[in-house]
């Protein structure tokens, strides 16, 4: 193409295949364009580039026009560059004798002839001369480097057209000087291959020669320069050719918008070929086959570049996308209808001759060779194929006879010859059937290129008859995918827009929505609620509370103060030595009990004696950092970055990391607060209460009703104030004013009466008199600063002010707002007495729940305080007391407060709070890595405040607002049922907003400020009262268009998300929520009976060009709260939409949580039983990360070869639980056998466990710490203790290493040490005057093994904690295979142990020669009504057979009718049964047996771990009886009911062998006379031993005796012979 309008630039050859291979490499040419309609589902990349957005047309200015051709001819060079390494510009030679080469030859020798008269005439002419330096100057200019400033200065100085102009003038210039001084700088710029020119150069004589030459070097330079630019350019071009020509094309398509016509009709061509041909392969007759058959769009894709290589370049243009491989494309069509003639030729020749030539290679390759010599023109207009045609037979027989003469052998005879010449001539004629045969397939050869991911690594096998062009066809097909690839790469956006357009309509359809959850999924829900809590908290929250509590000032000094200035918490690491920190990963703090935190920092400004100071950074202590939080290392790391700190890439985060372990802190629910709450008590009086919370205080406020009149109950109030003197201190003096506020019905005014008579009563009347009435009702409050002592009015003032009602501000005194709030509570309560209309309590939009963020920030705000009050309190101190050095509180300001604080409540659970009067236990807990699930199910847990031992239906029932947020399966069965709960999986919880935008908005939108009206309109009944997270904002009365209104405000993106706004009719109320700790899901807003979400946004979410925070945005999805959920009519499926539908579920599934999730088919199980599920599922044995075994945890079970089940649901994909299974799929037989399966046991194959069924691996753990004392002394590892004769180490040291430390990979039996470690005697720096010896004794304190079985020592860790002492921890390995007793369960809360392991010898088999792995009684299912059971197994050995995974999806799945379709397929029984062979008689059983694979877990509960059994054994030291518990090797108690049954028996020996001689026998001497116990045979008390007897007593009863007899109680035992 033309460059600069002078230059040409020329390939020098075309591409070769590996030319573009590169990109190919990369690219998969089907791979990434899956035949699936969501794969073509961009729009974002072409905003206008479908045909059918162009209507109405547009007229396009000349501008657009040549801004499009530019674009163009940029990208098309920049292509040619990329893709033809051999790409480069050559000197544009004009051809010979052409009339533009004489034209030039002419004017140029004219100048230089009126160049060289110039300079030889007297005086010379410069003038031309002069021009021409100064083109010569700025192209050396052009040349240098931005670096070459002295060079460019001299070419200035000496190529001054201004200094040369003078010269001239004065006759001074020294052309040839000039002329050499251009030339040898020129040899300083020029590359290499130029220095043979720049010498010819300086040896010109003749000046004006010289100068000519020299604009043909400098061309030529210009010319290298140029290609050397385009060579630097290409490795860059080429990794960003495929972004910079589709945004190129791009640019092009938005100039002119329809630049993509001929790509459409090219696409379409091939569209409507393949419908047509669905179609005559459907065809039925007489049948109407109205529905539109579904295209592959890869297959039309493909199909359509398979045209390209047919196309006429003369007659047809090409599309516009291929328009920069135009010239390679018809080169390579060229090519290839070359091969396919000699192909043609080649299989004439050998049918015809084939048998004469036989054996004779060389003949064919000859052959081969001259035809494409004759054919190598054949392309040319001026060819004529047939000539060249019948010229190549003609040299084909000449070349065969020859052939056969050299052999000896006849040659051919005429007729033959005269036929194969009109054979080969006929080949061009049309409908050539050998041409057709040799067409087809190529064709299909270069079909199956398209179809391979990557064809330069592996080409596909060549069709026959194609053997002799194979070589040339492989290197065209390479070529051809490589520029298909390159190409799909490229423009693969605008085909997937042309293709949905042509393939697809634009409804939405009910199968693609559930794609909107993995979107979801990686922006919110599941964890990601604990971590936007706690960001918001370390980002947001922490600064607020610095500014709150900024100043810190002193009694002592009026002039001292401390500010904070900012505080920011940094990034996790860990001190190595004094000041030395260094980044800290969470696996090294779990491996070395360290805890995963980041130093907290202030900037402060505060006084050191007169001066004010700034210090930046200050550390104040350390705050726990949460994984995955902004703040932690991991975040926004890559899988690989995530192994390469030891971290798996699935964990879920949100949990901390303290000392070590593992903590979650659990989301704790609680009542909303702010919000009045009217309820009944157990006599049905109606009350209301408010629990007010604000960063200063809590409190809650309530209103009582006594005999039919209204008080005010607080805990700062000694006894409950009357109402209307609540009113009345307020400043409502008059009843009047109190009465309209309260509400001006007949029944509201009735039922206030009785409370306006009573102030009557009560003589108060002004707002003073009842000030004071309340201030001596008001509690005396110790107060720890004492201050001013206030009056009783000042403190009744203020009490109102500030504590009751805390969140209703009141400035200034003004208490206008809070009588409004005081008369909404008194109207309430009214009017809940007559209809009974109390709230609930138990109903989740009256719940809120705290996250990690919000106690946490409770917990820093407390510490915060604690930290500012010791700093005052130092001050105070410290500044009275006269010293040489000034008092600087940076040296005071101590770490280790805020740091235990915040520690040691994560690590405890005790959230106790002395401020808020909170002291929570239990708060958090340590992470379950049992699995993947029992951790992931434990960040969605919801703990309750509710007391668990209250038996209360209430608050553990299932209510109906936790639709869709809270699972109905997912809580525990026994005392903490309906209290501990889970979270949905699409349910998010919101964190707290700034509510300043939301208070301006409803003003303008038509809100009424409360305190501008005089109270009555609040009780018309047009008016409804707006509520702002529990404060009145004020009144409104439209208010169905305040809502809708909000809401379109809200989903145009003006306000958040997350605030919610919903009407309550009965309250006459429109409440705006924009508080945390709300629960909220997304849903699809419908509009005119239709989703908002198409298909086509579906599409684009599949391809990546959408995500879900565009659906938000874009007013198709919106989240809705409980309360809001209320308003809307939300239809579950798409064909339930009517005309009163506002929201549309995304996925019914999704209202179950992530254990019950794992479930198939949970809607056709009884309900308890996926509540078992969801239990069990946390207990099953699995895989629990993919750095489990770098992990050196307390406890660890593994399965050793878990499984993905066979039938997944969608949210195992989208929790990505098949990546960390924990079960198998076993093959289950549903039949009786052995009778060692009653009671849901299970019988096992004795094989199947040998082939490692069930198998798991447990690791424990065991670790010590060496310590260093205060009196320099410390813990030392000893080396093992050897044998005196045979000089090894003695048993119990037989594992240890030569440090004194078990070494890896041994076998460890109880009782043997793993660490022989001592201590020194004394640890404490000893008091003076004792006698201690120099050198220190050391005991043995060894670390050692108990165990019933024996383990591995799998690894040993060596380091240190955070205290710098060494921390050894060993992992011990144990390999159990099931045995009977084990625990096993399958996914449908169906548990079972097992009863009996059977060799599979003696097991039933079925016809296909299979043994069950596991036989289940039958009497398993009828009862428990587990019908998903029966519906996995179906799909399960479906799935087997047809080699694929099904779905059992709640509310969906794989049909039972497809299902057994599948399995009649494959020869099985619809049903699943089998016919099963017995494999002890040999005969078949009487019944088809129910047989097929079923997914089951193995838990945790092993009868290795719970066999406890004994003889003798440890003793407790007091009451000398066996000591308790499996851990001790305790007995076993015979109880009181167990004594009860042996006396019900009379077996009295052996009441007197098990609760005495078999337990704490013991003789004691009792003296006959006083009954007391003696000692040695002697009575102390009667001071003789001749009444003394001997008897056997439990020692538990002598200790009695002891312990009453200290009590001053004297027991005597009345004894008597036998023989009396």
């Amino acid at each position: 193409m033309p460059f600069h309008g002078e230059k040409q630039c020329v390939g020098e050859d075309q591409p070769s295949d590996s030319d573009s291979s590169r990109f190919s490499e990369s690219m998969a040419s089907l791979s990434d364009y899956e035949c699936s309609r969501q794969s073509f589902t961009s729009d974002s990349s072409s905003k206008s580039s479908s045909p059918a957005s162009m209507s109405p047309p547009r007229v396009v200015t000349f501008d657009e026009v040549m801004a499009a051709a530019r674009n163009l001819s940029n990208m098309t060079l920049a292509h040619e560059i990329a893709v033809n390494e051999n790409f480069e510009l050559k000197q544009d030679a004009l051809p010979e004798n052409s009339l533009a080469g004489r034209v030039k030859h002419i004017v140029h020798q004219a100048f230089w002839d009126v160049l060289e008269s110039e300079l030889s005439a007297e005086p010379p002419e410069y003038e031309h001369a002069i021009k021409l330096f100064e083109e010569i100057r700025e192209i050396l200019l052009s040349f240098l480097t931005p670096g070459g400033n002295r060079l460019r200065n001299q070419i200035c100085e000496v190529l001054d057209p201004d200094l040369i102009r003078q010269q001239a003038e004065h006759n001074a210039v020294d052309i040839q000087g000039l002329a050499n001084y251009i030339i040898s700088t020129m040899g300083k710029l020029c590359a290499p291959v130029r220095d043979d020119d720049i010498r010819e150069l300086k040896a010109t004589g003749n000046i004006v020669e010289g100068l000519r030459q020299i604009f043909h070097v400098l061309d030529l330079m210009k010319m290298d320069m140029a290609n050397f630019t385009i060579r630097s350019l290409r490795p860059h071009l080429q990794r960003q050719l495929v972004e910079y020509e589709r945004t190129k094309f791009q640019e092009i398509l938005e100039e002119t918008p329809s630049a993509l016509d001929q790509t459409t009709e090219w696409i379409k061509e091939s569209v409507n070929e393949e419908l047509l041909s669905l179609s005559d392969a459907a065809v039925t007759p007489g049948v109407e086959n109205s529905s539109k058959p579904s295209l592959s769009p890869t297959l039309v894709l493909n199909n359509s570049y398979l045209k390209l290589l047919q196309w006429d370049y003369q007659k047809k243009e090409l599309p516009e996308t291929l328009m920069t491989d135009g010239t390679r494309l018809q080169e390579l069509t060229e090519k290839l209808n070359q091969l396919k003639i000699i192909a043609c030729l080649s299989l004439i020749t050998n049918n015809m001759v084939g048998a004469i030539t036989e054996g004779l290679p060389e003949l064919a390759n000859r052959l081969k060779r001259i035809s494409a010599v004759l054919l190598e023109g054949m392309n040319k207009e001026t060819s004529n194929l047939k000539e060249v045609l019948n010229s190549v037979g003609v040299q084909t027989c000449v070349e065969v006879n020859k052939s056969l003469t050299e052999r000896g052998l006849p040659t051919l005879n005429a007729e033959v010859q005269a036929n194969l010449v009109g054979q080969f001539s006929s080949i061009e004629e049309e409908d050539n059937p050998i041409w057709t045969l040799i067409d087809k397939r190529v064709q299909l050869y270069m079909k199956s290129l398209l179809c391979l991911p990557s064809p330069q690594k592996c080409m596909p096998p060549v069709p026959g008859g194609l053997a002799v062009i194979q070589q040339e066809l492989e290197a065209l097909g390479s070529q051809y995918a490589s520029i298909v690839n390159l190409n799909k790469q490229v423009y693969g956006p605008f085909y997937a827009n042309i293709l949905r357009k042509l393939l697809f309509s634009e409804e939405a359809t009910g199968k693609e929505k559930w794609r909107l959850l993995p979107a979801f999924l990686k922006v919110k829900g599941l964890v990601k609620q604990h971590i936007d809590s706690f960001n918001y908290f370390i980002n947001v929250e922490i600064k607020k509370i610095m500014k709150a509590n900024e100043k810190v000032t002193s009694d002592a000094d009026p002039m001292w103060y401390l500010k904070y200035l900012n505080i920011y918490v940094g990034l996790p690491d860990v001190e190595e030595s004094f000041n030395v920190t260094r980044p800290v990963s969470p696996h090294e703090c779990r491996l070395r009990d360290m805890t995963y935190s980041a130093p907290i920092t202030v900037d402060i400004e505060y006084t050191r004696g007169s001066q004010r100071v700034i210090r930046n950074a200050l550390p104040i202590g350390r705050m726990p950092i949460m994984l995955r939080s902004s703040n932690c290392v991991l975040t926004g790391k890559t899988p690989a970055e995530f192994a390469k700190l030891n971290e798996c890439p699935l964990d879920p985060g949100g949990y901390f990391i303290v000392k070590g372990v593992e903590k979650v802190i659990l989301i704790q629910e609680q009542l909303s607060k702010n919000r009045i709450i009217v309820e009944a008590d157990r006599k049905g009086t109606v009350g209301a209460s408010v629990t007010s919370s604000t960063h200063e205080k809590k409190s809650r406020t309530n209103m009582a009703v006594k005999q039919g009149r209204f008080y005010l109950r607080h805990n700062t109030l000694s006894e409950d104030i009357p109402i209307v003197i609540i009113f009345k201190a307020m400043g409502v003096e008059s009843d009047q004013e109190i009465v309209q506020m309260i509400g001006t019905e007949e029944h509201v005014m009735a039922a206030f009466g009785p409370s306006l008579e009573e102030c009557q009563k009560a003589q108060i009347f002004t707002q003073m008199q009842a000030l004071k009435y309340i201030g001596n009702k008001v509690r005396r409050q110790r107060m720890w600063g004492g201050g001013p002592k206030k009056t009783k009015i000042e403190e009744a003032r203020e009490l109102l002010a500030s504590t009751i009602l805390t969140h209703v501000p009141v400035k200034e005194f003004n208490f206008r707002a809070k009588c409004i709030y005081t008369a909404v509570m008194v109207r309430r309560v009214i009017l809940a007495q007559g209809d009974n209309k109390v709230d609930d309590r138990d109903y989740y939009g009256n719940k809120r729940l705290e996250l990690a963020g919000q106690l946490l920030s409770l917990l820093f705000e407390d510490l915060f305080k604690k930290f500012n009050s010791e700093m005052k309190k130092i001050a105070d101190q410290v500044i009275p007391k006269q010293r040489a050095a000034q008092f600087d509180v940076v040296k005071h300001m101590r770490q280790d407060q805020i740091t235990n604080g915040m520690v040691n409540a994560i690590s405890t659970g005790n959230w106790s709070l002395k401020r808020f009067k909170m002291d929570r236990q239990g708060v958090t807990q340590v992470l379950s890595r049992l699995s993947y699930i029992s951790a992931l199910g434990m960040m969605t847990r919801i703990s309750s405040q509710f007391e668990k031992t209250r038996k209360v239906s209430g608050p553990r029932s299932l209510q109906p607002s936790q639709w869709g947020m809270l699972c109905p399966s997912d809580t525990p069965e026994g005392e903490a049922c309906g209290l501990v709960k889970n979270l949905a999986l699409m349910t998010h919880i919101t964190t707290d907003m700034e509510d300043g935008p939301i208070v301006k908005l409803a003003s303008n939108l038509g809100v009424e400020d409360v305190n501008l009206l005089c109270g009555e309109e609040l009780s018309y009944p047009s008016v409804f009262l707006v509520f702002l997270n529990g404060n009145i904002l004020g009144v409104i009365r439209d208010h169905k268009k305040l809502v809708n209104t909000f809401r379109l405000m809200r989903r145009a993106g003006y306000i958040n998300e997350f605030v919610s706004i919903s009407t309550n009719l009965t309250d006459r109320c429109v409440y705006i929520s924009s508080d945390g700790g709300r629960l909220c899901r997304p849903y699809i807003i419908v509009k005119k009976q239709k989703p908002a979400v198409t298909n086509k946004h579906m599409e684009e979410l599949a391809q990546g060009y959408r995500n879900f925070e565009d659906f938000l945005h874009e007013s198709l999805v919106e989240y809705l709260d409980v309360n809001e959920e209320n308003d809307c009519n939300i239809a579950l499926y798409e064909h339930t939409i009517n005309k009163d539908t506002t929201h549309l579920e995304i996925e019914p599934f999704t209202l179950l949580g992530v254990c019950a999730g794992l479930i198939p088919y949970p809607h056709h199980n009884q309900s308890p039983r996926n509540t078992y599920q969801c239990a069990m599922g946390k207990q099953a044995m699995g895989t629990i990360g993919y750095n489990q075994r770098n992990r050196i945890d307390t406890l660890m079970y593994l399965l050793a070869y878990p499984q993905k089940p066979m039938v997944k649901t969608k949210t195992i994909e989208l929790i990505e639980f098949e990546k960390l299974p924990a079960g198998q799929n076993a093959t289950v037989a549903v039949m009786s056998y052995s009778g060692y399966d009653i009671e849901d046991a299970l019988v096992l194959n004795k094989a199947s466990l040998d082939r490692g069924f069930g198998r798991c691996l447990v690791y424990k753990n065991a670790k010590c710490t060496l310590k260093r004392y205060t009196n320099q002394t410390f813990d030392k590892v000893m080396g093992p203790m050897l044998d005196a004769a045979t000089r090894k180490p003695i048993w119990r040291h037989e594992i240890l290493d030569a440090d004194g430390i078990c070494s890896p990979g041994e076998k460890v039996e109880n009782k043997q040490v793993l660490v022989n470690k001592s201590m020194p005697t004394v640890t404490q720096i000893p008091l003076e005057g004792s006698n201690v010896p120099q050198q220190p004794q050391y005991k043995d304190v060894p670390i050692t093994y108990k165990g019933a079985t024996d383990s591995y020592i799998e690894k040993v860790m060596i380091s240190s904690n955070a205290e710098d002492a060494f921390l050894i921890k060993m992992l011990l390995r144990q390999t159990r295979r099931p045995e009977i007793g084990d625990k096993f369960s399958s996914r449908h809360g169906q548990k079972g142990v097992c009863g009996l392991i059977v060799p599979q010898e003696d097991m039933p088999f079925c016809d296909s020669g299979i043994c069950p792995d596991i036989i289940m009684n039958p009497h398993g299912f009828p009862s428990r009504m587990t019908v998903g059971k029966l519906i996995e197994l179906l799909a399960g050995k479906a799935g087997v057979l047809d080699g694929r995974f099904h779905y059992g999806t709640a509310f969906g799945g794989s049909k039972v009718k497809d299902v057994c379709e599948d399995l009649v397929r494959h020869g099985y029984n619809y049903l699943g049964k089998d016919y099963v062979t017995s494999g002890i008689t040999g005969e078949p059983l009487e019944a088809y047996i129910y047989f097929g694979p079923v997914y089951y877990q193995k838990l945790k509960h092993m009868v290795l771990d719970k066999m406890h059994a004994r003889a003798r054994g440890p003793r407790a030291v007091l009451t000398r009886q066996p000591t308790e518990g499996r851990s001790r090797d305790g007995g076993l108690r015979l109880g009181e009911m167990e004594r009860d049954c042996l006396i019900g028996y009379g077996a009295s020996m052996l009441l007197l062998e098990r609760l005495m001689i078999s337990s704490d026998a013991f003789e004691v001497d009792v003296c006959g006379q006083c009954g007391l116990l003696g000692y040695s045979g002697w009575c102390h008390y009667c001071k003789s031993s001749c009444h003394v007897s001997s008897l056997r007593i439990p020692y538990a009863c002598k200790l009695l005796f002891q312990e009453l007899q200290s009590m001053n109680i004297i027991p005597r035992l009345k004894l008597s012979k036998y023989n009396d």
